[in-house]
């Protein structure tokens, strides 16, 4: 996912990842969208900011994908096909900021045209 790697941090109070808050960013030249990934490895929801800086004003929603990994032991299985499912989503955007919620131990893909 993604033809081009852009910085990307999250402005937490902590050094990188001692929250539990882990982030990625790429910029896909096919789609035109950035694609953000972050990951709250922790069991509690934490509430992230994620701004694009150099864009003024994103129309729309971002669209999200959501993987709940709060179970470790569920795999899915040829008995058990759809232990795990992603779910699709949206997140609203002001201005140039997504302020959301990440639930703990979820995974959540964001999708921004640009």
């Amino acid at each position: 996912m993604g033809t081009n790697v852009v910085p990307a941090t999250l402005a937490t109070p902590t050094p990188k990842g001692e929250d539990g808050l882990f982030t990625s960013a790429v910029f896909d030249k096919n789609t035109g969208e950035y694609i953000v990934k972050v990951i709250n490895t922790t069991d509690k929801a934490q509430t992230v900011d994620i701004k694009f800086d150099g864009l003024k004003k994103i129309e729309g929603n971002a669209a999200t994908v959501t993987l709940d990994c709060s179970d470790y032991t569920l795999d899915n299985t040829l008995d058990h096909p759809n232990a795990i499912i992603p779910q699709d989503g949206w997140a609203a955007i002001e201005g140039n900021v997504i302020k959301t919620t990440v639930q703990g131990k979820n995974f959540v893909i964001f999708k921004v045209k640009k």
